[in-house]
C-alpha cells in the first residue's frame, strides 16, 4: 500500500508565533489564554510543556505546575493570517488538502508526485518552505491512510518528520496507548481498560464481538484503526452548518439586565459573521450553562431568514425568556448560533411595516459593517437595540 498521506501540524502553533513576533519570549515558557481564575491555556510553548502545561488545561493548574510561565493574550487575526500563508505553501503541492484547523492539515499528494516527487519528497518540501517563509516549524507525518499519517505528525515532536510505511505500521502502533486513536477520550478509554485493554496492541488482538459487547456500532471502527485500516478520504472544506459565537464569562451573571447585554454582543457578532458570508438563516439557538454546569439549548426556526443584529437579538432574547431558571442558576456561559441559510437576496421578502423596519436595521448594520471594516471590529457596538426594545 503507497504512502501518499500526509498529516502536517504546526508545533505549538499559537506560543510560537508569540514567540517569533516578539524575541523577548524566546527561550522561555510562553502559555497563550487567560490567566485569570476562569482562565484556559490556549496553546503553550515547548518551555511550559516541559513543566507538564498542556493546551485546554485551567489557567490555575498551568500556574501551579509552571510558576514562572508568561500569560500572553491571544492575537487571533495574526494566527489566522499566519495560517493563510502555510496553507497557501501546500497547495503548491496540491489542491486535495483537508483543513483541520488553523495549525493542522492533511493532505493527499498521490496525484502530485509526477510533477514534485514521492510523498517523503513532498513533505520535506513543505516542511522546509514553512520555516524558510514564516520561520516556524511543523511536524510531518507520512503514511498510506490519514490516520497513520497522524500517527506519524506526533512522533518526534517539534520539527518532527515521520514516514509509518503499511507493513511496519504495528512497529509504531502496539506500544502506544489506546488513547492515541482518536475518538477515544477518557470515559471510552475507562470503558475499554475495564476489558484490560490499555495498548493499541490490545486492542487490535481482542476480538471484535468482545469489542462490540461494550462500545457498539463504534467498536468495529476503533477496531480498524487499531490495525492501521483507515478509508477515510481527504476531503476538501464543506460550507459551514452552523455560524455563531459562544462566551464564558468571568464571574457566574445573575443579573439579567447585564445577560441581555451580553446576548446582544453576540448577535451582533454573529450577525456580522452572516453578513460577511453573504448568508441569512432561518433557525436561530441559544445555548446556555448555568453555574453548575448544566447545559442547555433552544432552537426555533422561523419563516423569514435573517441577517440583521436586531432581529436575531430579538429572536435570541424570546428563547433565552423560556429559561425560567436563568435568573436563580446564574450564567456561566452564553452562545448563540445560526444555522439553515440562504444566501443573502434569496430569502422571503418583509411586508409592508416589517419590511420598512427590517430594511433600517439592514441599513443600520450597512453603516456599522463599513466602519468597523475601516476602525476596526470593536469601533462601533449595536448599544441602541435594548434601549428601543424597552420602549415597546
Amino acid at each position: 500500500m503507497k504512502n501518499h498521506i500526509l498529516h502536517i501540524d504546526m508545533d505549538a502553533f499559537y506560543a510560537s508565533v508569540e514567540q517569533r513576533d516578539f524575541p523577548e519570549y524566546r527561550g522561555k515558557p510562553i502559555i497563550v489564554g487567560g490567566n485569570g481564575r476562569r482562565g484556559v491555556v490556549a496553546s503553550a510553548s515547548y518551555e511550559a510543556r516541559a513543566m507538564g502545561v498542556k493546551s485546554a488545561m485551567p489557567s490555575l493548574t498551568a500556574k501551579k505546575l509552571c510558576p514562572k510561565a508568561i500569560f500572553v493574550p491571544s492575537h487571533m487575526q495574526e494566527y489566522k493570517n499566519v495560517s493563510i500563508k502555510i496553507m497557501a505553501i501546500m497547495q503548491r503541492y496540491t489542491p486535495i488538502i483537508e483543513p483541520i484547523s488553523l495549525d493542522e492539515a492533511y493532505l493527499d499528494v498521490k496525484g502530485s508526485e509526477a510533477l514534485f516527487g514521492n510523498a517523503v519528497t513532498i513533505g520535506k518540501r513543505i516542511q522546509k518552505e514553512i520555516y524558510d517563509e514564516n520561520e516556524l516549524h511543523a511536524s510531518v507525518g507520512v503514511g498510506p491512510n490519514k490516520f497513520l499519517a497522524k500517527i506519524g505528525s506526533e512522533f518526534n515532536k517539534p520539527q518532527g518528520f515521520c514516514v509509518i510505511d503499511w507493513d511496519k505500521r504495528f512497529e509504531f502502533l502496539d506500544t502506544l496507548s489506546i488513547r492515541a486513536i482518536g475518538g477515544i477520550g477518557k470515559k471510552t478509554a475507562d470503558i475499554i481498560q475495564n476489558l484490560n485493554i490499555r495498548t493499541i496492541h490490545d486492542l487490535r488482538t481482542t476480538k471484535l464481538t468482545t469489542l462490540q459487547s461494550v462500545l457498539g456500532n463504534m467498536a468495529e471502527h476503533f477496531f480498524n484503526l487499531a490495525n492501521g485500516v483507515d478509508d477515510r478520504p481527504v476531503t476538501l472544506p464543506q460550507k459551514a452548518l452552523s455560524i455563531g459565537k459562544e462566551t464564558t464569562f468571568a464571574e457566574d451573571i445573575y443579573n439579567e439586565k447585564e445577560l441581555h447585554s451580553k446576548l446582544l454582543k453576540l448577535a451582533d457578532q454573529v450577525a456580522s459573521r452572516l453578513r460577511k458570508k453573504k448568508v441569512m438563516a432561518k433557525t436561530i439557538t441559544v445555548k446556555v450553562k448555568y453555574a453548575d454546569f448544566t447545559l442547555v439549548t433552544r432552537s426555533n426556526t422561523f419563516e423569514k431568514s435573517t441577517d440583521t443584529t436586531k432581529t436575531i437579538y430579538e429572536l435570541a432574547l424570546e428563547l433565552l425568556h423560556k429559561l425560567k431558571d436563568i435568573r436563580k442558576k446564574g450564567t456561566r456561559l452564553l452562545g448563540i448560533s445560526t444555522s439553515h441559510f440562504e444566501e443573502t437576496g434569496t430569502g422571503q421578502l418583509y411586508l409592508f411595516d416589517e419590511d420598512e423596519e427590517n430594511t433600517k436595521s439592514q441599513e443600520v448594520d450597512r453603516v456599522m459593517d463599513t466602519i468597523r471594516a475601516k476602525y476596526g471590529t470593536s469601533s462601533i457596538f449595536s448599544g441602541g437595540i435594548m434601549e428601543n426594545n424597552k420602549k415597546k
